[in-house]
């Protein structure tokens, strides 16, 4: 069972990194003069989002709240600029 556990997460967590380094890299290539900054600060945010995500799971599952909403919403939030971008 703990086996199945621990696949389960790997696969997510891969999974979540693909999805957000796709995004990134759409607004890297989409936005001229704001993309690269955008990326960086995305990204860095991303993985100190996913650290607190972590922490909080070992200290009490309800706290990875905090990492999984400083990950995902902003990843929604710059594909949607990305598309806005993209069919503008």
């Amino acid at each position: 069972v703990v086996v199945v556990v621990v696949v389960v997460v790997v696969v997510v967590v891969v999974v979540v990194v693909v999805l957000c380094c796709c995004v990134l890299l759409m607004l890297l290539l989409l936005m001229d003069s704001l993309g690269g900054a955008v990326a960086l600060s995305l990204g860095l945010g991303f993985a100190v989002m996913r650290v607190l995500f972590w922490l909080g799971y070992l200290v009490s599952p309800p706290l990875r709240a905090l990492g999984f909403a400083g990950t995902f919403y902003p990843t929604v939030v710059a594909a949607v600029w990305s598309l806005a971008v993209w069919v503008m």
